[in-house]
């Protein structure tokens, strides 16, 4: 079986020419490839990992030269670009500590730890922690909270190491970087995690990180032209002018690290070809002169570093040539105070003498130098990782060593191990367990206290452990507990925020699986390990879906509020459409999305697949899915056509366009992108119909062909297009944009403003000047169209990321990122445009959940008939037009964020009578409901809608037509509204609920429920107007402006002379009936109702021939000028009331 250096060997057997696809195929086609292999560390899943952000990144060149070189460029002509008055006040949503529901899980991955060196525990409690994703965070109480160092706003927030010169620890010294990533070769991948960032450099701070400045002299060039990564920083305690560098490319030196311009050289870069990657240098204790460091080999330098001897070989108890077919790969030290003279040594390496297919043939072993020789202290084969080689020894008891790996005694894979007398190496923590967790790349004790605590730095965070505690052989006698508060690191591949609640979000993360956002609470879905993905179902707010480490599937989780014991299921993957012996296959970061025109959700995964029920259970694929594409016949290799990307204009969701990744797979060769377009709305599960056709786009040509990492498709006009495109200089067009669908593409960064890094998604805000957002692997930028160049879009940390979406209920831009977690911002202003048109001859039904993003319009011959609830964007509305037609059938309108929306604009035809040719028509049925809207309907057309409440109304449109049978209008400011209007109105509203409670909306404020202004005709039979909230009195009932109308119960017995009525009901409202008249033409006949605790239930002004009968009014206020009455006629004649009942509620 081969070894980790024979693959090693075999990758620097190839040509100078030889790149990271070679690398991987180098992998794939070696015995260290298991197919098989579902472990989290494993090599194949590490190998997916570094595929799925680096394969993208680097395709099809796979040079990786080409992406060093441009992050050094980017970060030595860094300068924010922020010249505009905008501040969307980006806000960290975290998570910032552990899942609100578990104890053994919490944040990011931590790489280093560091203390003060004038901590003591009492007066100096100050520690850094370093990521090599998300910067650098610092705690002044031992852990208990965490801050960011200023570290968000360096040209990427990378932090390797830190070192605090031990005279003044103002002064900080910070390695950017991936500390622990491999560097096979001068330009190779990680061998073993995500995405190896090379360094751009080393930082020095003089104010306690509050500003950094680069020190790069002598030491970036090298890695400028041969890439590389820091791992380890150390200062002589003696003289802080004196900093060293353990790098992938040797150590390094400067003796002036505290000038304007320190000087780096280039000390020591090993001995042989193979052992320049240097993970560790140490100080003895209490020496400036003595140093150790560690590569493949062990080293040591007696004159401050300026020469270096071999610690190994023969007759020193440690020679690897005698070590059979052991092959050391990476070597971590340690030394102690309490015994100046040891030195211990954590090897690493390939091992074929105890093959095991399962652990890739690796060996751990641990050796201790005693000042002569070396002697073995533990030994184990099977699950270890190099990036995982945490080690520390106590600084009060040298014989007291805690190492990170599997030495034997852990019962799952890994764990923190410690001696115990007479029971050998114990295993002290296992892999994930309580206040703990898996994968450990740091241990560090307190120092200069007398019973030191353990420190552990791993990937969801920091732990502390009570080393005390352990007082027998029992691995449960211990006390180790998270120390996350404030630390907001998490690596988030995707995230999705919920249609139904505004502020549920859920992610998919690096290592601590899938979290889910809710009421200002984060909570893990289930256990540990990598999730690659996390989506919302669009159609159902109980349904989410996720895929996980090793896994191309879909699983489906019931999630609403009792998501603890909701068990995760597999659906059935659905069959190619090309090859439908076989079954399609699903990208890890697969896309979902809802179609204005349909209740179900989309699928993207080697073919668009429609869902056809929310739950697969009881479901055979076929009935689970249908397909909606046909890009097998552009690309048959399944594979080869894995969806990245696919978007589709709101006004006209036909018109869909699709992307397809440049992808990685074992069998070769690498697979050129696809970009195809629909403008018939897919294949509506007939593959053999042809839907979709290739398009050409920016970067093409026989051998380049950049991935599209995002589409944004304009939302009125589908011909008019973004997309974002990954790479770093060797691209020329980091975004495009069409307004002939695809055929010609134009440049939307013509003046270069936007660094040379890859754009990773791209998203367009709806009702804007094109106002366009981008994720780049330095933040977000923005641009509208009366920019000529992108900007940063706020203060936003220089971290890689992973997706923007548009939260419209909330106003906000929210951005999952790879080490900064989960953030929003505010919106640039924008209105809430009107896109998705049910058109002349369509007859819809919306039957399910649906959540709007945009308002909608029903045309002129067109119907759209709701059964199921409609979620309806902040400000956005639904037309109908004259000739179109509205059902709400048991359905619901309702806000979908809490805000309100504008309401349902009913257009007529002021100049044409009551028939559907020239009358929008609303019928509202079986407790149809309208609710939380400024206006539930308004009869006119609303025009130049300017962001408040400024509308000009278009008095060519009034009219309309409502029928509302057993309607229900709910918290509305205003629930009708009818204008002005000539023809005798046929709309009427019969045994239907207004209604306000305490669920309004603060920002909202109740006036009347119905609105009628110079027209007549209105029927109102049997209808409660209700104020059920604990604000008395408050809005009214029915006000009128020079309009006849009717308001009676509802005759039950039947006959011309009714006998029994169910009288209409108005209760605790201002004003029941407000109407005033100019005129003596118009009046209104108020009959059989019920009028209680109003503070005024009837006022007449100005009206001749009102008729009052048969009504009861109950009073529960004493009467003053302006309230407390039943009846109120002003300037009014010919009026009749008879047959009415005045109650007061003190019985008379």
């Amino acid at each position: 079986m081969a070894n980790n250096n024979a693959i090693k060997a075999q990758i620097m057997s190839l040509p100078d020419s030889a790149n990271f696809f070679d690398y991987m195929e180098a992998f794939y086609n070696s015995d260290m490839y298991n197919p098989a292999d579902s472990n989290e560390g494993g090599a194949k899943a590490q190998h997916d990992r570094l595929n799925e952000i680096w394969g993208k990144r680097l395709y099809p060149h796979g040079d990786f030269s080409i992406a060093n070189k441009a992050i050094i460029e980017y970060a030595e002509n860094f300068e924010p670009v922020n010249t505009r008055d905008e501040n969307p006040n980006w806000i960290c949503l975290g998570p910032s500590d552990n899942p609100a529901n578990s104890t053994r899980n919490g944040v990011g991955q931590i790489h280093r730890i560091t203390f003060d060196p004038n901590y003591d525990g009492i007066n100096n409690r100050t520690i850094y922690a370093c990521s090599g994703y998300g910067g650098l965070w610092r705690t002044e109480n031992d852990g208990e909270l965490w801050e960011n160092v200023n570290t968000d706003y360096l040209p990427m927030t990378t932090v390797a190491d830190v070192a605090v010169s031990p005279n003044n620890s103002d002064t900080l010294f910070i390695a950017t970087g991936l500390p622990d990533g491999g560097v096979e070769l001068q330009y190779s991948p990680n061998w073993a995690n995500v995405n190896p960032i090379y360094t751009y450099g080393i930082y020095r701070s003089n104010d306690y990180g509050n500003t950094w400045d680069p020190i790069n002299t002598g030491f970036i060039n090298e890695f400028y032209n041969k890439g590389g990564t820091i791992r380890k920083l150390t200062i002589d305690k003696n003289n802080p002018n004196v900093l060293f560098a353990a790098t992938s490319n040797g150590v390094y030196r400067t003796q002036n690290a505290l000038a304007a311009d320190p000087v780096w050289n280039n000390v020591f870069d090993g001995i042989t070809d193979t052992d320049d990657d240097f993970r560790s240098i140490e100080y003895k204790p209490g020496s400036s002169d003595t140093l150790y460091a560690a590569s493949s080999n062990i080293f040591i330098s007696t004159d401050g570093g300026t020469t270096w001897q071999v610690m190994t070989g023969e007759e020193t108890g440690l020679d690897f040539e005698e070590m059979g077919a052991f092959y050391p790969y990476r070597i971590n030290l340690a030394v102690t105070p309490a015994a100046d003279e040891k030195l211990y040594a954590y090897i690493w390496g390939d091992d074929e003498t105890l093959p095991d297919p399962q652990f890739d043939n690796k060996s751990a072993y641990i050796y201790i130098y005693d000042g002569n020789s070396w002697s073995e202290y533990a030994f184990h084969h099977g699950y270890n990782a190099k990036e995982w080689m945490g080690m520390a020894v106590s600084p009060v008891d040298d014989d007291f060593i805690f190492a990170y790996g599997d030495f034997g005694s852990c019962s799952k894979h890994a764990g923190v191990h410690a001696p115990y007398p007479n029971h050998g190496f114990l295993c002290y923590l296992n892999y994930i367990g309580e206040g703990f967790y898996a994968d450990v790349h740091i241990l560090s004790f307190q120092p200069n206290v007398d019973s030191p605590k353990l420190f552990i730095g791993h990937h969801a965070g920091v732990s502390m452990m009570d080393v005390e505690s352990f007082t027998g052989p029992d691995p449960d006698e211990f006390i180790v507990e998270f120390r996350n508060s404030g630390l907001q690191n998490m690596l988030q591949w995707t995230f999705d925020d919920s249609e139904f609640e505004p502020d549920a979000v859920i992610t998919g993360n690096q290592d601590c699986y899938v979290y889910l956002y809710r009421d200002n609470y984060w909570n893990v879905l289930a256990g540990g390990g990598d999730s690659y993905n996390a989506k919302f179902s669009k159609n159902d707010n109980n349904l989410l879906f996720t895929s996980r480490t090793g896994d191309n599937s879909v699983e489906e989780l019931k999630a609403k509020r009792y998501f603890p014991s909701s068990p995760w299921i597999y659906d059935p993957i659905p069959s190619d459409g090309e090859h439908p012996a076989n079954k399609t296959l699903v990208p890890k970061t697969y896309q979902v999305k809802g179609f204005p025109n349909d209740t179900s959700d989309y699928f993207g995964f080697s073919e668009i697949y429609k869902r056809n029920y929310n739950w697969s259970a009881g479901h055979s694929a076929d009935e689970l899915w249908n397909i909606d594409s046909d890009l097998g016949k552009i690309e048959p290799v399944i594979f080869k056509r894995q969806i990245s990307e696919f978007d589709y204009c709101q006004k006209y969701p036909e018109y869909i366009y699709v992307a397809t990744g440049g992808v990685f797979k074992e069998d070769f060769p690498s697979t050129h992108p696809i970009l195809a377009r629909t403008t018939i709305g897919g294949n509506n599960g007939d593959y053999n119909s042809t839907a979709f056709s290739q398009l050409n786009y920016p970067g093409i040509d026989d051998e380049n062909f950049p991935v599209i990492s995002g589409i944004a498709v304009h939302p009125e006009n589908p011909d008019k297009v973004w997309i974002s495109l990954i790479g770093y200089d060797n691209i020329d067009i980091r975004v495009a944009y069409t307004e002939n669908g695809g055929q010609d593409w134009l440049d939307a960064d013509p003046n270069k403003s936007l660094p040379e890094l890859p754009v990773n998604n791209i998203v367009y805000q709806y009702g804007s000047n094109d106002v366009l957002y981008i994720a780049t692997d330095a933040g977000v930028y923005y641009k509208d169209a009366s920019m000529d160049h992108w900007e940063e879009y706020g203060n936003f940390p220089h971290v890689r990321v992973t997706e923007l979406k548009i939260n419209y209920c909330q106003g906000k831009l929210r951005a999952a990122t790879f080490g900064r977690s989960l953030w929003e911002a505010d919106l640039l202003p924008m209105e809430n445009p009107v896109c998705y048109a049910i058109n002349n001859g369509e007859n819809l039904v919306w039957s399910n959940e649906k959540v709007l993003q945009t308002g909608v319009r029903v045309k002129a011959g067109g119907h759209l008939t709701v059964t199921g609830v409609i979620y309806m964007p902040e400000g956005g509305k639904i037309i109908v037009e004259p000739g179109g037609k509205l059902t709400l059938d048991g359905g619901i309108f309702t806000n979908g964020c809490g805000k309100p929306w504008q309401g349902i604009e009913l257009q007529g035809t002021a100049n044409q009578p009551q028939t559907p040719e020239y009358q929008g028509v609303i019928e509202i049925t079986n407790g149809g409901t309208i609710e939380n809207a400024d206006i539930g309907i308004i009869t006119i057309r609303r025009e130049n809608y300017g962001g408040g409440k400024q509308w000009v109304y278009n008095m060519d449109f009034t009219g309309g037509i409502i029928h509302a049978e057993n309607a229900v209008f709910i918290n509305n400011n205003t629930a009708v509204m009818f204008f002005d209007y000539n023809y005798t109105s046929d709309s009427y509203f019969n045994d239907c609920l207004f209604e306000t409670n305490d669920n309004m909306s603060d920002a909202m404020e109740p006036y009347y429920f119905l609105r009628i202004n110079g027209m007549k005709g209105v029927n109102i039979s049997n209808c409660n107007f209700i104020n059920n909230s604990s604000t008395p009195h408050f809005g009214g009932g029915i006000y009128s402006l020079n309009a006849q109308y009717n308001v009676e119960g509802k005759c039950l017995s039947g006959g011309d002379d009714c006998t029994e009525w169910d009288n209409g009901l108005f209760q605790n409202l201002n004003y029941g009936i407000y109407a005033t008249e100019t005129s003596p033409v118009k009046f209104i006949m108020v009959r059989h109702n019920e009028f209680s605790d109003n503070y005024k239930s009837v006022y007449i002004n100005g009206m001749t021939g009102a008729l009052i009968k048969y009504n009861n009014f109950s009073i529960s206020v004493p009467f003053i000028e302006n309230g407390g009455y039943g009846l109120y006629l002003d300037n009014s004649t010919d009026y009749t009331v008879e047959e009415n009942l005045f109650h007061h509620n003190d019985g008379n």
